[in-house]
């Protein structure tokens, strides 16, 4: 799109009238200079107000065509800036989804590896406290045997 607004642009340049054209406008003066060759010469005699009105004319298209140029360029920038401030949203945009799908993961992955440490966590414990309810049963064990043995013993010391 940018290189035929711009091949667009180099057209026109080539397309303005031949009265907006500095150069011609420079060689007709010249041309005017050298042609009379006397002051009398009736082909260049003219009357300061005829050459003034076309003068004007001439002033007044090259104004025109000037406004029109301009406007289209004008008009030419407005799309190009209109399509660089889309195609800068859509980019935004598809940036912002990304890097709100990347912390999206990252919670994601951050999640599931606390959740993996407190079942690990949880699993541990299960097995400690088991541990010690095996420590516990064998106390008691342990202290039943003892006192029924002390008990025997105290009997025995009695008879």
């Amino acid at each position: 799109d940018e290189i035929e607004l711009e091949e667009e642009e180099e057209r026109r340049i080539y397309l303005l009238p031949k009265k907006v054209s500095k150069t011609e406008d420079r060689d007709h003066h010249t041309y005017k200079v050298s042609g009379s060759v006397s002051p009398l010469s009736t082909n260049e005699f003219s009357l300061p107000g005829e050459s003034w009105e076309s003068e004007i004319a001439e002033l007044g298209e090259m104004c025109e065509s000037l406004n029109t140029e301009f406007r289209k360029k004008f008009h030419i920038r407005q799309k190009v800036m209109d399509y660089f401030t889309k195609q800068s949203w859509k980019t935004a945009q598809q940036h912002l989804n990304t890097m709100n799908h990347q912390i999206q993961d990252y919670r994601i992955k951050k999640l599931d590896k606390f959740q993996f440490i407190i079942i690990e966590e949880l699993e541990n414990f299960e097995k400690d406290s088991q541990s010690l309810k095996d420590l516990e049963k064998e106390f008691v064990d342990f202290w039943e045997k003892t006192f029924q043995k002390f008990n025997a013993y105290q009997k025995s010391e009695q008879q």
